[in-house]
């Protein structure tokens, strides 16, 4: 006969890890946070009349400015350069006698830090909540002759700023004109900076503006392809490998292509995890991958932790886990072709599920058209987004 089995208390050791990753959670956020410190950007605002800043990332860039994230490593107090801490809003007037500031690159600033307090008019756009989303409380605005570029941080990572430099060029020797180039450079590079304002508003209507920021969606398209084109290498520890290999070279590669963004890197260590785990076979599930990753990257920097972007992606990768195979199960595409484009549409479709209610929280709108629209536009754009890799 069976012997019933008796569980007792085995549940506490589940309860007792998960309670001890909170309590090292919040310790080891209180010992990395800044914002109370006396050397921090906030601190010195009042007194400081320049900065020197590591620039992190581009938010936006056109013809005349460039708006980046940017790390304060020190400040200059009554003529003095003393140690500084956080993160600030820049936003510099560019110079038609040298290139603009790219990732990595340290600025010295002549400029005050201006906290970010001007109140959204009603449904408009909240300039606070998306500074504070990037971990940043203040703003500076330096123009041309006021910034200066000391140097590049950017270590091994430049060996692909020469081929995103080729690609753009590429673009603008191709022919293509002004809207169809800038919406190229956006699906490929992530770089908006050519695109048609009235592009965005469209995209933003139709509910399919995510495909214009390069992160989770554009990295778990390329994934998914790359696994789809190599199945025929078996399910064997060679195949696996192999697979498993070109999978990450790929994913990486494209990741340098578009600056490593946080948004790209996040979900390139994310997918990466994923991708180790099947070439050795890992018994932890998807699930367990993600919450892997999840704390290393909050182990790196906890401040991710309350920023949009980082629960933007793990939400549309925690969607890719749970809802990917069901989807593709509820029907059976007639050949291969199809099928490739089926599975893009269900990894957009999963992403969306989970990422539409913080969205409707944080924009305050829902985009009617998104089904439709993402039925017709994502199995194309990633198309475009493998094709563009390739070529």
């Amino acid at each position: 006969g069976y012997t019933k089995q008796r569980y007792g208390l085995r549940w506490l050791t589940g309860a007792s890890v998960a309670m001890s990753l909170l309590t090292f959670g919040i310790l080891w956020q209180g010992l990395r946070d800044t914002s109370a410190r006396e050397d921090h950007v906030a601190a010195l605002a009042n007194d400081a009349t320049g900065w020197e800043v590591k620039v992190m990332d581009v938010a936006s860039e056109n013809d005349r400015t460039l708006r980046a994230w940017a790390d304060v490593q020190a400040a200059l107090v009554r003529d003095s350069i003393v140690p500084a801490t956080g993160r600030m809003l820049l936003t510099v007037m560019k110079d038609s006698l040298r290139a603009a500031p790219v990732v990595g690159d340290c600025l010295l600033i002549q400029g005050e830090a201006e906290p970010i307090d001007r109140v959204p008019d009603p449904g408009g756009f909240d300039l606070r909540q998306w500074a504070s989303s990037h971990g940043a409380a203040h703003e500076c605005f330096a123009a041309a002759d006021h910034w200066t570029v000391i140097g590049n941080a950017r270590g091994w990572l430049s060996v692909f700023d020469g081929a995103r430099s080729q690609i753009a060029q590429w673009l603008r020797d191709s022919g293509l004109p002004d809207r169809e180039r800038g919406l190229v450079k956006a699906l490929l590079l992530g770089a908006r900076d050519e695109l048609d304002p009235d592009q965005r508003t469209a995209f933003v209507h139709s509910g399919t503006v995510h495909i214009l920021a390069v992160s989770g969606t554009h990295v778990g398209i390329i994934y998914l392809a790359v696994i789809w084109a190599l199945t025929f290498l078996g399910k064997g520890k060679h195949g696996r490998r192999v697979r498993g290999l070109v999978a990450l070279l790929v994913l990486w590669s494209y990741a340098g292509l578009t600056g490593f963004s946080p948004s790209v890197l996040r979900a390139t260590v994310m997918f990466s995890l994923f991708t180790v785990a099947e070439m050795v076979r890992w018994q932890a599930g998807s699930l367990s991958n993600l919450a892997a990753a999840a704390f290393l990257l909050l182990f790196l920097d906890p401040s991710m932790l309350l920023q949009l972007g980082f629960q933007l992606s793990f939400l549309a990768v925690l969607g890719i886990v749970i809802l990917h195979r069901p989807i593709t199960l509820l029907w059976a595409p007639p050949n291969a072709v199809v099928g490739f484009f089926w599975s893009l549409l269900v990894v957009s479709l999963s992403a969306q599920a989970f990422t539409l209610p913080l969205c409707l929280y944080m924009f305050h709108a829902f985009p009617m058209w998104f089904l439709p629209a993402n039925m017709v536009v994502v199995g194309v754009v990633g198309l475009a987004v493998y094709g563009g890799i390739l070529v």
